[in-house]
């Protein structure tokens, strides 16, 4: 499933603009899933099939996203971002060059979200909601997380047959490659392009497995926690998902505090808002918060901290931002001269069903009377 947003144009615009505008809305673009191979190879629980089978499943897939942009993303029509349009058609020949290199589940994603991260939107995604117990996937045996800069073993496959590192062991290189370079070349182009360092640190974890064929890791050096560095051929095998999941992705590592909260200390209000998409529970408690905030007296400074925030509906800011403030105004003289900063909206039927969902998640999670979901209707009745 693929989600875009308004595009955001400026002068001298790159591939993807700025998306911190006043509210967010993830429009879910759905893939042209009713080809008949589509849904017959995803409906779950589905047993594995051939490479030839997930090569088909790859060239629909590819087809649907390329003909959806065509159809419904606002960048292919916006003239102040050539670039998307020329990345609809280069990224597609390029995508459709891969699909030979799909032998699984795995592989078949990789070779469509080489095309949809080409764009490089942070709300423009190919999901990975299909997967079945069924399915298997080429792996080392070892699981790799960023710990303070270093490549730190954190898993490994129990029960197989061949040499592994010990976790807690770091990874030096792979090929005459370092770890983050192998990151940026053989993972982020099927993941996240984006060259953050948080999007970077995440994908870590992914050098567990395949992403294409010819994308093997072959001679790997490692230094063990008593600090014996020992050097390791890499033995790729095909494992269940499931027996994967439970020896390599079901890993206890840092799980980030995500709830949205303040604190009040000498005059200075540190607010945390990470979450900037909160379900029915934590929206209740970002009312009361936003009231116990604007309740405050004496306040000399304020601390927006956004850390761990991953976006969702700008409006959760803007509601703490007024609370703390009471609303600001601000000297406009000059504003001419400052970057210009708009937003676009493409109208099509995937847009308008997509927002129409939106709509109904709104009011599950606000309620129908509330204001943020009474603006996204009104942006829904401006569509028509």
């Amino acid at each position: 499933m693929m989600k875009p947003h308004g595009s955001y144009a400026m002068e001298n615009p790159p591939i993807v603009p700025p998306s911190s505008v006043p509210t967010m809305l993830w429009v879910a673009l759905v893939c042209l899933a009713t080809l008949a191979g589509y849904q017959a190879i995803h409906r779950a629980p589905t047993p594995d099939k051939t490479p030839e089978q997930w090569q088909a499943v790859a060239l629909a897939d590819l087809n649907a996203v390329h003909t959806a942009i065509i159809e419904a993303h606002p960048g292919y029509i916006d003239t102040a971002n050539p670039v998307v349009r020329l990345w609809t058609e280069q990224g597609y020949r390029e995508a459709r060059a891969l699909i030979p290199r799909v032998i699984n589940y795995d592989t078949m994603m990789s070779a469509v979200r080489y095309y949809v991260t080409g764009f490089q939107d942070g709300h423009l995604g190919y999901s990975d909601n299909t997967r079945s117990d069924g399915f298997h996937e080429m792996v080392n045996g070892w699981r790799i997380d960023e710990h303070g800069g270093a490549a730190v073993v954190t898993a490994v496959m129990p029960g197989w047959d061949g040499l592994l590192p010990t976790p807690g062991a770091t990874l030096l290189e792979c090929d005459g490659r370092t770890p983050g370079a192998i990151v940026a070349e053989d993972q982020a182009p099927y993941f996240d392009r984006r060259n953050l360092p948080s999007v970077r640190n995440s994908l870590f974890p992914e050098l567990s497995s395949l992403r294409l064929a010819g994308l093997e890791l072959k001679r790997c050096t490692f230094v063990q926690p008593d600090g014996e560095q020992v050097k390791m051929e890499v033995k790729y095998r095909r494992m269940p998902t499931m027996d994967v999941w439970k020896g390599l992705r079901r890993v206890h590592t840092h799980s980030p505090d995500r709830r949205n909260r303040y604190d009040f200390r000498d005059k200075v209000l540190w607010i945390r808002v990470p979450d900037f998409m909160p379900g029915p529970d934590a929206a209740k408690d970002l009312d009361i918060m936003s009231r116990e905030i604007a309740a405050l007296r004496d306040v000399r400074s304020i601390v927006f901290d956004t850390r761990e925030n991953a976006g969702g509906d700008s409006a959760v800011g803007q509601k703490i931002f007024d609370a703390a403030t009471g609303g600001l105004e601000f000297d406009t003289s000059g504003l001419e001269h400052q970057l210009q900063v708009y937003a676009q909206w493409r109208v099509s039927d995937i847009s308008i069903s997509g927002v129409s969902a939106y709509v109904d998640m709104m009011a599950e999670r606000y309620g129908s009377a509330d204001p943020r979901t009474q603006e996204t209707k009104q942006l829904l009745c401006s569509f028509a």
